[in-house]
């Protein structure tokens, strides 16, 4: 017997999404949107900028951000290996769809860590 899949097509064109790699751990929303000055994040700081988590719970040091339209892609990408604080940050391209997938890993952690994880933002 064949199971179905459910599977949710995004439409990536209308998404322009970049993610940084190598954040500090205490890195907050408004160091990351510092960090993104220059260009319009889609949403704002509280909606367009995605801090990830672990397996646990705790800061992964990546971050994917939502931004407005492919000019403020363009210029984040020249972002890549600038600093914030001591750390250089990798800025890359990347999807709405990997942005979903990391974003709602939230929903697959243990119920104390997820109510943990709500009180926090």
């Amino acid at each position: 017997m064949e199971m179905e899949t459910e599977t949710t097509n995004y439409d990536e064109s209308e998404h322009h999404v970049i993610k940084l790699s190598g954040i500090p751990y205490s890195a907050s929303l408004e160091d990351v949107a510092y960090f993104m000055a220059g260009v319009d994040i889609k949403g704002g700081r509280r909606n367009g900028v995605h801090l990830t988590k672990d397996d646990t719970g705790r800061p992964s040091g990546e971050a994917f951000i939502e931004l407005m339209c492919e000019e403020d892609l363009t210029i984040a990408l020249r972002k890549d290996r600038e600093y914030m604080g001591e750390r250089w940050i990798a800025v890359a391209k990347s999807t709405y769809a990997a942005l979903r997938e990391d974003v709602d890993k939230i929903g697959t952690l243990p119920d104390s860590v997820r109510v943990l994880y709500l009180l926090l933002l």
